[in-house]
């Protein structure tokens, strides 16, 4: 299916992990989290991508969630993730 149902999730505090990123957006339907993490170091890069069940899910989150997640402030949301 193609379609904008993952989110770009930046300006990640370094303690978050998938679970946490999960978390945050547990008002919605997910189908995966992942926090991409550096490969020598294994620190997080501070973002991540969660995908939604479907298009009306991610916009809706994209909406209300442009501020805020887990702990820390989210200072990027992006859309436009072709699957």
């Amino acid at each position: 299916m193609t379609g904008k149902r993952k989110l770009f999730v930046g300006g990640l505090p370094g303690e978050t992990d998938d679970k946490a990123l999960g978390d945050g957006f547990s008002n919605w339907e997910i189908e995966d989290v992942i926090v991409v993490y550096d490969r020598e170091t294994r620190r997080s890069r501070n973002f991540g991508y969660v995908t939604f069940r479907d298009e009306q899910d991610a916009a809706d989150a994209m909406k209300q969630m442009g501020g805020e997640s887990g702990k820390g402030k989210v200072r990027n949301i992006w859309t436009g993730i072709e699957h």
